[in-house]
């Protein structure tokens, strides 16, 4: 138990001083417990290594040096670690149960072996190495051979644990992302339905869907604005209560100006919740590499596209975000033919997507 907190912190190399004093107090612990365990085989079974030689005998010394002394080093142990908070406190007994048998048996394992190899007198142990090493010895290889089986059984369970998990959050994905779309595409249906479609109306629509996707930022309508047009529209929001409205793009240091001259733009003009998204309120799409990559696929196929991952600008987290984007066509009356008029765009934020 002590070496895989020793092995953790190690790997990690998180050397606190309330860490190295943990340490510190498992290694006294282990001490004092070796320690006590001499003590108590001194003074109620005699000095040196006892013989051995009979039940009661070996009885006491297994249960002062095992079980008994082995008490010293778990709770010790235990006590400090939770002293630096490195254990959960849920998992104190535990913990403490694995610490104490370990302990435990390995006293009960290898004290015979070590007294067949080194103690004294020797005529009386050498003559003991098959009777009682040879079974010790098979009674290791038999828990590691265990061991090994229930790891690897353990190992194996907690696998297929994991992919059970790993299938059912890819179906939940696949469903939410799914069920984002059919409501992206019902605000694509209000625009095809209404030649003329309000911010007021645009708010409505979307505030149940807001309601339903906590993982959605955003809800956006870009209309196409030609340049020519450019500035009629920006007077025309300015008239709507925002005299401060321009369309811009964001500069290679972040900051945002006004857009340069370009055939076409794609405003962000109506968003949804407004609050929290007001950087981004006028920001012509096109000029982001990734959200202008989205928007084509989904001009070129007349398709919902989804974009690469990207960080927003009206966010000061690091959270990663995806883009839905919508193309909205109007049939021109003099032709079969139909004409780009915006793109609805959704932005997903991909965390909440997995919480939900």
């Amino acid at each position: 138990m002590a070496n895989e907190f020793l092995a953790g912190y190690l790997a990690n190399a998180n050397f606190t001083p309330a860490v190295l004093i943990s340490f510190c107090l498992i290694s006294l612990g282990s001490t004092l417990q070796a320690c006590v365990g001499h003590w108590l085989s001194a003074t109620l079974i005699g000095t040196g290594v006892p013989k051995l030689d009979n039940a009661r005998q070996t009885l006491l010394f297994f249960i002062l040096t095992g079980p008994l002394s082995c008490l010293i080093a778990a709770s010790v142990g235990v006590s400090s670690i939770i002293a630096v908070d490195l254990l959960p406190k849920s998992q104190v007994a535990s913990a403490w149960l694995n610490w104490w048998v370990g302990d435990s048996l390995g006293v009960l394992i290898i004290c015979p072996l070590v007294f067949c190899v080194f103690a004294h007198p020797r005529e009386i142990w050498r003559a003991r190495r098959i009777q009682v090493a040879l079974p010790l010895l098979a009674t290791i290889l038999a828990l590691a051979l265990v061991f090994i089986q229930v790891y690897q059984a353990e190992k194996i369970r907690i696998q297929m644990i994991f992919d059970n998990q790993a299938d059912k959050i890819d179906r939940l994905l696949i469903e939410y992302g799914n069920n984002v779309i059919d409501n992206a595409l019902t605000i694509k249906a209000l625009y095809r339905a209404s030649n003329q479609v309000t911010r007021h109306q645009f708010g409505l629509f979307t505030q149940a869907i807001l309601q339903q996707h906590p993982e959605i930022q955003a809800l956006e309508w870009l209309p196409r604005v030609r340049h020519d047009q450019l500035s009629h529209f920006e007077s025309t929001v300015q008239a709507e209560g925002y005299p401060h409205f321009k369309v811009v793009e964001q500069t290679i240091d972040g900051s945002l100006q006004a857009v340069e001259n370009r055939a076409e733009y794609f405003p962000i003009t109506f968003i949804e919740p407004m609050k929290g998204n007001e950087k981004v309120f006028g920001f012509d799409s096109l000029t982001n590499p990734i959200s202008r990559e989205s928007k084509l696929l989904a001009q070129k196929y007349d398709k919902p596209s989804l974009s690469n991952a990207l960080f927003l600008m009206q966010r000061t987290d690091a959270s990663i975000a995806v883009l839905l984007s919508i193309p909205v066509y109007t049939h021109l009356q003099s032709s079969s033919t139909q004409q780009l008029t915006g793109f609805i765009s959704a932005v997903i934020l991909t965390a909440n997507l997995v919480e939900t």
